[in-house]
């Protein structure tokens, strides 16, 4: 059985990456709460001084984009 990545957001709940993939340059990670499977959110990596950090998407044209690259991956 593959051991789950487990991280901690800001609301300081936490969430299993569920995947993660380039989509032109940057880097999108998908999370699922933990407690609550049906509950998922997006979030980008950003890098400031070789640090990487996860931010939100900067709108709804960048959720949906990332929503349905995410669909199509795993469309079957």
């Amino acid at each position: 059985m593959e051991e789950l990545e487990i991280i901690t957001l800001d609301d300081g709940r936490d969430y299993i990456i569920t995947d993660e993939f380039l989509i032109d340059g940057v880097k999108y990670v998908y999370l699922t709460l933990e407690e609550d499977i049906g509950t998922f959110c997006i979030r980008k990596i950003n890098i400031i001084n070789n640090e990487e950090y996860l931010v939100s998407l900067n709108d709804k044209n960048e959720f949906e984009m990332a929503l349905e690259q995410f669909m199509q991956r795993h469309k079957n």
